[in-house]
């Protein structure tokens, strides 16, 4: 850890002597640092604010603003940086000021150009390990703001600042992303961070549902709205009342189904499926998608108005591989996560195999890295995960065994894309015969309706079903 935080440190060289300067310049940039240099006070404090260096070596006898009052301004505008204050003066008395005022060390002149190597070289360490205690902090902030959304990338960031943002806002919110990135995460944090935290949390999985039960689930039937129907039931808009819902997968909802939400947000009241009046509901609404819903308004599945509608505030939930330096936080969360649910707490990774989690792409996002962190604890007999316990398709295959093994995947490759093909073949068939109806064709495929939805998804058929 040391060589990796202390090499190719910003260290100021401020010193009016020219030659001083020089030869600690060398000297420094001998040892990998990059080095800036000031000449006077003002010049070095300038540079303090525009560089943001990792350490200053700050000589106090300077023209313009002597060293000490330099020290005292940086520290005022909450300057980072490692302070080293240089004085011609074997004074302790102004050591111990320098100390006082926030340096981290001091020493006088002449120099010992291994003394120098030394407190630079700890300095910078001490700069990186604060940084990395920030950086942890404000990841443990962010964990215990945001649940189980984790990340201190700027990606992560963002989006923290933008949720922020929307606590108090009771917009409609359409949040966006691929299936694993954490879309029902943000919503909870949405709202059990905000004003509704202590009323309800309702979530409806859109393509759970049927479309022809879809509607009884929103709006609630009365007693013989339909057969069946031998009680009143609430809907889960009207059970949300005061708090927040998530319409889930809001993509895969029928269109005559859409209508009636599009009156519900525009009038706020709903009506139950063989009910005379309107119930006024007050509910924050959130949809979630890992569709592009604008393509599907093109292609005449989604209503163009309900679309905006829902789409007040679009919160984009970023997919992990644009986002690796999250990897090993995401990855120390599931190992204690999962080290305290299967008693084997204390686990940790080797350093080959976080390099393997870092370089793979998460095509499943945080859920396959959870995924794979649970599967590799199970695993673990010691108290230290290697690569052979990561899923084989995330292991990278090498050396003659992994072209052996390598071969064998790619013939393993052309059967499944052969059995793919085939597979792909049938839903469209069943579709076609089905006339598009997702309910009938998984009928006809014996298989669920969220299999066929992921299947339909998988293949690229979304414009074989009828919306």
């Amino acid at each position: 850890m040391e060589a990796r935080d202390t090499e190719g440190a910003k260290v100021l060289v401020a010193d009016d002597d020219r030659s001083m300067s020089f030869f600690l310049t060398e000297l420094l940039r001998s040892e990998g640092h990059k080095v800036l240099q000031a000449f006077d006070g003002l010049e070095c404090f300038e540079l303090i604010k525009k560089e943001e260096p990792d350490v200053v070596l700050l000589d106090v006898r300077m023209p313009g603003l002597d060293g000490l009052e330099v020290l005292k301004r940086a520290k005022e505008i909450g300057s980072k940086a490692q302070f080293i204050v240089i004085t011609a003066f074997d004074s302790k008395e102004i050591g111990v000021e320098a100390i006082r005022i926030g340096a981290f060390d001091y020493f006088p002149k002449p120099l010992d150009k291994d003394e120098v190597r030394i407190v630079v070289k700890r300095a910078a360490w001490v700069k990186a390990l604060e940084e990395e205690n920030i950086a942890l902090k404000a990841q443990r902030e962010s964990r215990a703001r945001f649940g189980g959304l984790i990340g201190k990338s700027k990606a992560m960031r963002a989006l923290y600042d933008q949720m922020e943002m929307l606590l108090d806002v009771p917009v409609t919110v359409l949040i966006t992303g691929e299936s694993g990135t954490g879309k029902e995460l943000a919503a909870e944090a949405l709202h059990y961070l905000g004003p509704r935290k202590d009323k309800p949390f309702v979530k409806i999985n859109c393509v759970a549902i049927p479309d022809s039960l879809l509607e009884s689930e929103l709006f609630g039937h009365e007693k013989g709205a339909f057969t069946g129907a031998v009680e009143r039931k609430l809907g889960k808009l009207e059970r949300a009342n005061g708090g927040s819902v998530l319409l889930d997968e809001i993509g895969d909802m029928g269109l005559a189904v859409q209508a009636k939400l599009l009156r519900f947000l525009q009038e706020h009241t709903v009506e139950r499926l063989g009910g005379s009046g309107s119930i006024p509901v007050d509910v924050r609404v959130m949809a979630s998608t890992n569709c592009d819903l604008m393509e599907r308004v093109r292609e005449g599945r989604f209503r163009e108005d309900l679309y905006y509608r829902l789409n007040v505030v679009n919160l984009r939930l970023p997919p992990l591989r644009e986002r690796p330096e999250d990897v090993p936080f995401l990855v120390e969360h599931f190992l204690e996560k999962f080290g305290k649910a299967f008693g084997k707490k204390g686990i940790k990774v080797s350093e080959d195999t976080m390099e393997i989690l870092l370089q793979y792409q998460w095509p499943g996002n945080v859920r396959e890295l959870e995924n794979a962190i649970q599967r590799a604890v199970v695993m673990c007999k010691g108290k230290l995960i290697t690569p052979e316990l990561l899923p084989e398709h995330i292991r990278p295959a090498e050396g003659p065994q992994g072209r052996i093994h390598k071969g064998a995947q790619e013939e393993t490759l052309d059967l499944s894309s052969r059995l793919e093909e085939l597979e792909k073949k049938l839903i469209m068939e069943a579709l076609s015969r089905a006339g598009g109806r997702r309910q009938e064709a998984a009928r006809l495929l014996n298989v669920t309706r969220q299999t066929l939805h992921n299947k339909i998804l998988k293949y690229g058929l979304e414009g074989w079903d009828e919306m």
